[in-house]
């Protein structure tokens, strides 16, 4: 049986993927070969993670309650951060 380095050889180059670095992480526009696009590859169409004033309240957040789902929130409950940001978005 082959090992999986193997068969990985075996897969022909132009069916393998790689990685590119991109200096432009989320946002919305991007530069790609001289051109300027729209990112149609973001959930960030209204460029807010790149919006000062959000990625200082995501900052303060990450102070004070720190990083990482933790798990579900139907198991352990959800936060009360979460609950009046979803408030407020519902007009409550």
């Amino acid at each position: 049986m082959k090992g999986i380095r193997e068969e990985l050889a075996a897969v022909p180059a132009e069916l393998r993927r790689a990685l590119r670095i991109v200096p432009h992480g989320a946002e919305a526009m991007i530069e790609k070969e001289g051109r300027r696009l729209v990112n149609l590859a973001t959930n960030n169409y209204l460029s807010l993670a790149t919006h000062p004033e959000v990625i200082e309240a995501a900052v303060r957040a990450l102070r004070e309650d720190g990083a990482g789902a933790g798990s579900s929130r139907l198991i352990l409950g959800t936060s009360p951060r979460v609950a009046a940001l979803e408030d407020s978005l519902a007009g409550l």
